[in-house]
């Protein structure tokens, strides 16, 4: 099995009662032979640009463990979900990914403090003058 990300727009009105569209999207990717391994739950945001009059949007990521020949099916049945106003999905590289506390300490240690030292002003006294 592949693993794939699946990013997926729902439509902002469902904010109210979201475990129905989330029961809804998990059993579409369970019936095309996908696994869930992670879930991430953005909730309500401001979208970059409209997208079918809408502002905003529920954003949610997932990695699944899918067959490579059942993707088509699974995005075939995202298509057809009236609740998701936009999708995608894409080869996951677990090297990619990183916690944040990996990223804290990636950037501990690549922001070292640095000394500065104080200039000296000299003055210096042009030529010829008294």
């Amino acid at each position: 099995m592949q693993q794939y990300e699946l990013a997926v727009l729902l439509h902002p009105d469902l904010e109210i009662d979201i475990q129905t569209p989330l029961q809804r999207l998990e059993k579409d990717i369970a019936s095309s032979g996908g696994k869930i391994v992670k879930r991430d739950d953005w909730g309500k945001r401001k979208l970059a640009y409209p997208i079918n009059n809408h502002t905003f949007a529920i954003y949610l990521f997932y990695i699944l463990e899918v067959e490579p020949t059942k993707v088509d099916s699974l995005e075939q049945q995202l298509r057809l979900n009236d609740e998701i106003i936009r999708h995608l999905v894409v080869k996951f590289d677990p090297s990619t990914e990183t916690d944040d506390e990996d990223e804290k300490e990636a950037s501990k240690k690549k922001t070292k403090p640095v000394k500065k030292e104080a200039k000296k002003e000299t003055s210096k006294e042009e030529p010829g003058a008294s």
